[in-house]
């Protein structure tokens, strides 16, 4: 197939080069938000499948954060090098799945040797359903490599996620009746592992950046998910608040 040398790129692309390069004259400065996607399909003539893929691929860059019922808010001028994720609310953890894929490698019972144990706040040789899989850009590109531990009282969900779409957690929060309280995240650079680093497409011994998260109940654990991403393509935004007082 020859491509016409005056042909235009896809509608997305157009918008999402239109809207860098306005976020780059500060025409939506750093902590302004973007127009509704509503009022950019009417200023872009497009769909709203089409104007999404843009504003999914300004995230990507690290030029904007985008949360249900906040809008898109403009946090860099430029693009990022890597992944940028960013992360303010567990909802927030919510729209990185649905806007991601995740492809499950394997699926096995494990018990938990001491180091696991201490990292998971468990008793040594408790049993757990073991996952492993990566997650994926839509373009599919690789993002990082999850290993998902669930306590063995829950192992039943093990059919279930193959379909499931979305985060683990919240299948797990839906079916068990079991209410999130907290989520605790702990970052740290470490060496990959190996079948992380084969996942990844790394060299044995790379450096990564590890979160790993532990989603608990009234009845504790729910789900611990350690998610590695290469330390030299990934970046971690976290956004707190602070009440004044009035």
């Amino acid at each position: 197939m020859t491509t016409h040398p005056d042909a235009q790129p896809p509608l997305y692309v157009q918008i999402l080069d239109d809207l860098a390069a306005r976020i780059g004259r500060e025409e939506f400065p750093v902590g302004s938000n973007l127009p509704t996607e509503m009022q950019l399909c009417k200023d872009y003539g497009a769909s709203r499948h089409t104007v999404r893929e843009a504003l999914r691929r300004l995230a990507a860059n690290g030029q904007v954060t985008r949360r249900q019922k906040a809008g898109t808010t403009v946090v860099a001028t430029r693009a990022q090098a890597g992944y940028v994720q960013t992360v303010s609310t567990v909802a927030d953890l919510f729209q990185f799945a649905l806007d991601t894929t995740f492809s499950i490698i394997s699926q096995e019972t494990s018990v938990a040797d001491p180091w696991l144990a201490a990292r998971l706040d468990a008793e040594p040789g408790s049993i757990w359903l073991k996952v492993d899989g990566v997650r994926r850009e839509p373009g599919g590109a690789v993002i990082c490599h999850t290993t998902s531990f669930i306590p063995h009282r829950l192992s039943w969900i093990a059919a279930e996620l193959e379909q499931c779409r979305g985060p683990f957690y919240a299948l797990l929060e839906q079916r068990t009746r079991e209410t999130i309280i907290d989520v605790v995240q702990e970052i740290r650079a470490e060496a990959m592992p190996d079948l992380v680093a084969d996942s990844l497409g790394c060299e044995h011994g790379s450096i990564a950046l590890r979160l790993l998260r532990r989603y608990l109940t009234g009845s504790g654990i729910l789900i611990a998910s350690f998610n590695w991403h290469p330390a030299d393509q990934f970046t971690y935004v976290m956004r707190m608040h602070r009440n004044l007082p009035t």
